[in-house]
């Protein structure tokens, strides 16, 4: 009776560890609502939350996330970029070491280079203002006009030109 007893239980042990192998799929509930889930052999894991977001990253190929309003960022593995849209026509990109590039569903765009201390927006009407890092911004309008100039002092204008704004021409400047 006792070796018929043995032989049930390592028989049983046998099974148990052959059937043991990796998980072919898992998901796990999240603290406040929405799930994580992964496919084995997908390369792909995928996060929900319970407010309306999502993420999904495969494994070589990148990761996007959606927000509850509409609002998707990805980024491509080894692009150096992750761009982002939103359902009213905005887009950004940014690219690592280059910079960041914005535009809105109006047609304005801003642009900041990577290094240059300066950050660029033009409207879709011509005008376009620029800031200078520790030194202020300038203002040219549609029909060429600029107001205000870069100042060493670290103000955006100089205490003047704040008062009594100065229209420069644009061949004076």
């Amino acid at each position: 009776m006792r070796q018929k007893a043995l032989v049930v239980g390592l028989g049983g042990l046998l099974i148990a560890a052959v059937a043991s192998g990796p998980a072919l799929a898992w998901s796990h509930a999240n603290r406040w609502g929405g799930d994580t889930s992964h496919d084995y052999g997908s390369g792909s894991t995928t996060r929900t939350t319970g407010w309306g977001g999502s993420e999904t990253h495969t494994y070589g190929q990148g990761t996007t996330a959606t927000n509850r309003y509409g609002d998707t960022a990805t980024h491509t593995q080894g692009s150096g970029s992750t761009s982002f849209t939103n359902p009213y026509g905005g887009s950004a990109t940014h690219t690592y070491g280059q910079g960041t590039t914005a535009t809105s569903a109006y047609g304005g765009t801003a642009t900041h280079t990577y290094g240059s201390g300066s950050t660029t927006y033009t409207s879709a009407y011509g005008g376009s203002a620029t800031h200078y890092y520790g030194y202020g911004t300038t203002y040219t309008s549609a029909s060429g006009a600029t107001l205000g100039e870069p100042s060493s002092c670290g103000g955006s204008v100089r205490a003047r030109d704040a008062q009594f704004p100065k229209v420069l021409s644009d061949a004076g400047h």
